[in-house]
């Protein structure tokens, strides 16, 4: 064998052992790195006085709202007022026409003339028996007692008819109906000569004329129960309406329902909303920009801390090195930070960014702690 045919051979034999330990110490490095845990950054739980805006689909209501009923069957003589009318608290709206109501007040007059004679008739009867009584033997003490029944009788009489009389006049009153409160005739739904009566069932009935205040409007909110607690007294809030582009209201928190409704699990809250200028209509959509204020501390984390998984919402707390997931429900959105509920505490430390790999008992090696606001 040639001397350079041995030196080439040593060469490639030389070379494909210093490749073979090479591939080996890199294979112990892996699995050395695999046997290590992987290092987790890691955040501190605090505890603070969340506050934040939230927007919120509001509508607007009038202040008051009524829909005008008849009381009787009757036939409409006259009306007054039209869709689009502003009237006054007693404003005549329409007048009615009963005369089957004429008549029953007629015959209660009639009624409480004659039960007026009568009446009359038997005291003065029943005086003639006491005076001759008073001779013995003139008069039987059951002819007294007997005048003294009619009198009784008469007096009851009257006061009957004196109540149908009061009845029939009261019905007679609602042949006229006026408006119950300063405000603006929306509908009007009857003409003259209509034939219109009560009906039992005025869910669903078509009214006569629907009346609304609309100087001022009610401001309809429905808080999710999330947020209910962070509603403060006479908080103010700021609103749009598509209909007035480029333009922002203000309206001050008047009232709570104090109650979440069952149907929306809500906090149903109104805010008065001053509408001189009659700028704003009822029925409009709102958009509503609500400051929200925790009344106690209540416990934040960074976003990423929080894993939204197809099982549960949890965060990956670190106890003794070992991962331990706690289920939280997540509260207000505060950009970096999210405010959670659960079995945390104040100064628990959890995974900064947590995922759904991390399996209970998992071996945590913490890098590094972050302890303020994320930013």
């Amino acid at each position: 064998m040639k001397p350079r045919t041995i030196h080439t051979s040593l060469f490639l034999l030389l070379m494909m052992s210093l490749m073979a330990c090479s591939h080996d110490e890199e294979n112990e490095k892996k699995e050395e790195s695999a046997a290590l845990p992987p290092t987790y950054t890691l955040a501190t739980v605090r505890a603070v006085n969340n506050s934040r805006d939230l927007t919120l689909p509001a509508d607007l209501k009038p202040y008051y709202a009524t829909r005008i009923f008849p009381k009787v069957k009757s036939f409409v003589q006259k009306v007054a007022v039209d869709r689009g009318s502003r009237v006054r608290k007693g404003q005549l709206l329409a007048v009615l026409e009963a005369p089957e109501l004429t008549a029953q007040l007629a015959e209660a007059q009639t009624k409480i003339t004659l039960a007026n004679s009568s009446l009359t008739n038997d005291k003065a009867l029943l005086n003639r028996l006491l005076k001759a009584s008073q001779t013995a033997g003139v008069v039987a003490a059951s002819e007294i007692d007997l005048a003294r029944s009619r009198v009784a009788a008469d007096s009851s009489l009257l006061a009957a008819a004196q109540a149908n009389v009061k009845v029939a006049r009261q019905m007679t009153t609602y042949l006229r109906l006026v408006a119950p409160f300063d405000g603006t005739i929306t509908e009007r739904n009857v003409s003259a000569g209509d034939l219109v009566g009560p009906d039992g069932n005025t869910a669903n009935a078509v009214p006569l004329f629907v009346l609304e205040d609309n100087s001022r409007l009610r401001l309809t909110l429905a808080v999710p129960e999330l947020y209910a607690d962070a509603v403060r007294d006479a908080v103010g809030i700021t609103f749009s309406v598509p209909a007035l582009p480029g333009q922002t209201f203000t309206a001050k928190l008047a009232r709570t329902s104090e109650s979440l409704q069952e149907n929306v699990r809500a906090l149903i809250t109104e805010f008065d909303v001053p509408n001189a200028n009659r700028k704003l209509s009822a029925g409009m959509y709102a958009d509503v920009t609500l400051p929200l204020h925790r009344r106690v501390a209540t416990l934040v984390v960074p976003a990423t801390a929080v894993v939204n998984s197809t099982e549960q919402v949890f965060v990956v707390a670190v106890r003794d090195g070992k991962a331990h997931r706690v289920s939280v429900r997540k509260g207000l959105d505060l950009g970096e930070e999210t405010e959670v509920f659960g079995s945390l505490r104040v100064g628990d430390q959890v995974v900064l960014a947590a995922s759904d790999e991390t399996q209970d008992g998992d071996i945590i090696k913490a890098g590094s702690a972050l302890s303020a606001h994320v930013k």
